[in-house]
């Protein structure tokens, strides 16, 4: 079964309830950081804080049993723009629920993202999450990787907050290696 869903950075559908992946905030301390700027005390980081990323098209599949479930999976896009609405960057992704946690009944998802910035370079983000978490608002934090152009090597973190289904709020940072700075 296919069905057409918007989704933040993320991607899923709760059929009962909600079950939306999405995309957004992370937790940096430096407010007022704008694309491209350097992080405080830093001379090899950057930081984009608390930027809105939004879906622009999701493909989610719900294998049998219906409903969010072990095997779901989906490809989304979204954009980042910054406060003037210019866009930052582009992110493609696929997100697939692994596995039940035993413990609590949680769904666990993997996200795999390629995060491309205007200026062509691209990063890879990875990471894992508790969908019922994140639904309840939980953030998400997934590593980052720069795999082209001026971050090729770099390193850092993805962090994000759904706001809503097609809305979510992103702080990326990267930093160079530090042997390499």
């Amino acid at each position: 079964m296919r069905n057409k869903l918007p989704r933040p950075a993320v991607l899923a559908a709760v059929t009962v309830s909600l079950f939306a992946l999405t995309a957004g905030l992370g937790g940096s301390a430096y407010a007022g950081a704008t694309p491209d700027k350097k992080l405080a005390g830093s001379n090899s980081c950057v930081v984009w804080k608390d930027l809105p990323e939004f879906v622009t098209s999701m493909d989610y599949h719900d294998p049998a049993p219906a409903g969010a479930s072990v095997g779901d999976f989906g490809f989304y896009t979204d954009e980042v723009k910054d406060a003037a609405g210019n866009k930052v960057a582009d992110v493609k992704g696929t997100g697939r629920i692994l596995y039940q946690r035993e413990s609590d009944g949680h769904l666990i998802i993997h996200y795999d993202d390629v995060v491309t910035f205007a200026n062509g370079s691209k990063v890879s983000a990875i990471g894992t999450a508790d969908v019922n978490a994140l639904i309840g608002g939980a953030g998400v934090s997934q590593a980052l990787i720069g795999t082209k152009g001026k971050y090729k090597g770099w390193f850092g973190t993805r962090e994000w907050t759904r706001v809503s289904q097609k809305e979510a709020v992103v702080t990326m940072t990267l930093c160079k290696d530090p042997a390499k700075a």
